[in-house]
């Protein structure tokens, strides 16, 4: 099994933070994309900036930012030699008032498509948003049309617990779509927080045994503690 840790480019990081894990995900913070991170010979994989940074591909709207900020992320893939590129699908809200978030966003993203992009699932409500992406029927939306998928388990509790689904059966939904890449973190009460996975109160031991099956790797979403990110990434390898 592949375990990986992610960081945002501007984050300050040794090698030693890193060279306990198989991979490390960057997410290119516009205005400085790569940081430190082409001076360290690690694979990587990349995270598209998401909504914090303005990005939203189901909102024409804000198009020439989109454009600007799925560019990079490419750009940074290709300098890293990353294999996969996780994108955010997009989000509605009432002030936004969009139109078929989900049919703009296939449409945006397909004309951008990268065989390496894989869209990750996300949540039925976010604070004021409503995410595109959140359930395995959108999800196969994308798939059918080329894009791989990352499966967040995080994002999928918070998503069932919305929802007052058994977040087991409702990621076994997902695990249907034969996810090519996975994100994980500790929930707790159903609270998308991004813990430690030692935090949670869910049942770590049935995503690893997913993540196994699947022969896919996993990245680790969780606080910047290396020492506790060892820990997790030897428990995930075990």
């Amino acid at each position: 099994m592949e375990v990986g840790i992610k960081f945002y480019s501007h984050n300050r990081v040794t090698e030693k933070a890193i060279d306990f894990a198989d991979f490390v995900e960057i997410l290119p913070v516009p205005g400085n994309p790569e940081g430190v991170f082409p001076g360290f010979r690690k694979k990587y994989r990349i995270h598209c900036a998401h909504y914090s940074f303005g990005f939203n591909p189901s909102n024409p709207k804000a198009r020439k930012l989109n454009e600007a900020i799925v560019k990079e992320a490419v750009k940074v893939a290709d300098e890293l030699k990353a294999d996969r590129i996780v994108v955010h699908a997009g989000f509605n809200s009432n002030v936004l008032g969009i139109r078929e978030p989900l049919k703009n966003s296939l449409s945006f993203l397909t004309e951008f498509f990268d065989r390496r992009m894989c869209i990750e699932n996300l949540l039925l409500v976010d604070e004021d948003m409503s995410d595109v992406g959140y359930s395995p029927g959108e999800i196969a939306q994308f798939t059918d049309n080329g894009f791989k998928f990352c499966l967040d388990f995080g994002h999928a509790v918070a998503t069932a617990s919305q929802l007052k689904m058994d977040y087991k059966d409702y990621i076994g939904e997902f695990v249907k779509l034969k996810p090519h890449y996975f994100h994980l973190s500790g929930t707790l009460k159903g609270e998308d927080k991004h813990l430690s996975i030692f935090e949670a109160d869910t049942d770590i031991g049935f995503f690893r045994g997913i993540i196994r099956k699947s022969g896919m790797p996993v990245c680790l979403e969780t606080p910047l503690d290396s020492a506790v990110r060892k820990k997790e990434v030897e428990f995930l390898k075990k």
